[in-house]
């Protein structure tokens, strides 16, 4: 038996989902200076993170944009290690794509196959291709600089 004493982490890890519908209880379950924001993001198809925040709300992001929401049903996808805004490199899959370096724009869940789907920008170009997690590797070598340009 060990006497070591183990806190509780702080904060329960991240859950990502999809919020597919509008609560029916109105707007009391968003914060109030959120509404906003999850007007034009909810519903839809987009993968969100979820969070702890406090005792009444959650904190959900998608990228850079965070809001704040009561706990309410979603619907839970698995985490497949990629977020919005990271940078991947695309495999080329024996040949069958062209590889390259982009950065995650979207991540949307196809109801459909069961699956998220990616949606990158290349050159600061938005890709139309959607791509599966199996084609993206994290692309660890690419980190801002001071002046928030992007260097291998």
């Amino acid at each position: 038996m060990s006497d070591a004493f183990e806190l509780p982490p702080l904060k329960r890890p991240p859950v990502y989902g999809v919020f597919r519908w509008w609560p029916e209880n109105g707007e009391a379950w968003i914060h109030p200076f959120d509404i906003g924001i999850v007007r034009q993001l909810v519903p839809g198809n987009r993968v969100f993170r979820r969070e702890d925040l406090d005792d009444e709300f959650l904190l959900v992001s998608y990228g850079d944009v965070r809001f704040r929401v009561r706990s309410t049903i979603w619907y839970e996808v698995e985490y497949e290690g990629f977020d919005v805004g990271d940078h991947v490199e695309i495999k080329s899959r024996m040949g069958q794509a062209d590889p390259f370096i982009g950065r995650i724009k979207d991540m949307m869940w196809n109801h459909r196959y069961k699956q998220i789907e990616y949606y990158l920008y290349r050159n600061d170009a938005i890709q139309v291709r959607a791509y599966e997690a199996a084609d993206l590797a994290p692309a660890e070598a690419i980190k801002p600089n001071g002046d928030g340009q992007e260097e291998p």
